[in-house]
């Protein structure tokens, strides 16, 4: 045990070392979701740094494709906070923050990948971490402010909510369920990040209703009963209903926070928060993604 932990701590060196040090471009994308997005609001004035940057086609009005969530996490609040600190922006700055705080994140998952397995009942949770720990993927990608490393960091945040979070719970007089409403908002976060991630989540969403109709079977055990087909439908349907208005609700509160970023920056609160601004002025960036790729994928097929 003592010489994986040293293996572990080698392997965490080796990603952090290529977090700082790997330079090599993997895909303009790493530059594209992030960091040219964002850096564009702490370069001002005529510094040479702004006047190379580039605003991808996917942030631009009039149909921004890709929500500001991800970015304003991973570089716009870093390079604020670095504004705020005083220091200079540089383009080795500007590029290192970024992924530093990713290769920070990338731990969370080592974490949750020894939690899921601990909850699985895995014969080897430690050999578990050390594959993915040393995975190229995890040394190189990971560490990468891709939209695909956010949207991995989603992912094991709703496994772990799903395997290690007490199923049992309910709140005000056992109607809402915790771990349903949490699952529906990261099923929105994940969402907004990438508009493939449903595809991802939907195994979860099965288990999750799975987990729950077992529970209410055992209940009913307990009393020697069994629960009819209407009452487990009615425990499915509850669950369905809870994770809609969830992902519905922090969804608006994307879309709210998309829609001021590209269409209502200079304006005044008042204006931008009036529900008659927001009506003509929303912003649903996966539906504009969506919309993108099925013209495309029309085009292509007419060809």
């Amino acid at each position: 045990m003592a010489m994986r932990r040293w293996v572990y701590a080698a392997l965490a060196v080796a990603r952090v070392f290529c977090a700082c040090f790997a330079l090599g471009m993997i895909h303009p994308d790493e530059f594209f979701q992030s960091q040219e997005v964002m850096a564009r609001h702490v370069l001002h004035g005529d510094q040479q740094l702004q006047r190379q940057l580039h605003v991808p086609w996917e942030f631009r009005l009039p149909t921004p494709n890709r929500s500001v969530l991800f970015p304003a996490l991973v570089a716009g609040l870093p390079y604020r906070l670095m504004e705020w600190l005083g220091v200079t922006p540089t383009g080795s700055r500007l590029l290192l923050i970024p992924r530093l705080l990713l290769c920070v994140s990338s731990f969370f998952l080592d974490a949750a990948l020894w939690k899921c397995a601990k909850a699985l009942h895995h014969p080897d949770p430690m050999g578990v971490v050390l594959s993915f720990a040393s995975s190229w993927t995890t040394l190189i990608f990971l560490s990468r402010p891709f939209s695909n490393t956010f949207e991995t960091l989603v992912l094991a945040a709703c496994m772990l909510t799903l395997l290690c979070m007490n199923p049992h719970r309910n709140l005000c007089f056992q109607i809402l369920h915790p771990q349903t409403l949490w699952l529906g908002a990261l099923l929105a976060v994940g969402f907004f990040t990438r508009f493939t991630f449903p595809l991802f989540f939907f195994p979860l969403g099965l288990e999750l209703v799975r987990r729950q109709d077992e529970i209410l079977q055992t209940a009913f055990m307990k009393k020697n009963s069994q629960p009819g087909v209407l009452r487990r439908l009615m425990r499915a349907i509850s669950i369905a209903v809870q994770g809609f208005i969830s992902f519905a609700s922090c969804s608006l509160c994307i879309i709210v926070l998309d829609s001021i970023y590209f269409r209502g920056m200079n304006l005044p609160v008042e204006t931008v928060l009036s529900p008659a601004w927001l009506n003509e002025n929303l912003v649903i960036a996966p539906l504009n993604n969506l919309k993108y790729n099925m013209h495309e994928f029309g085009y292509k097929v007419l060809e």
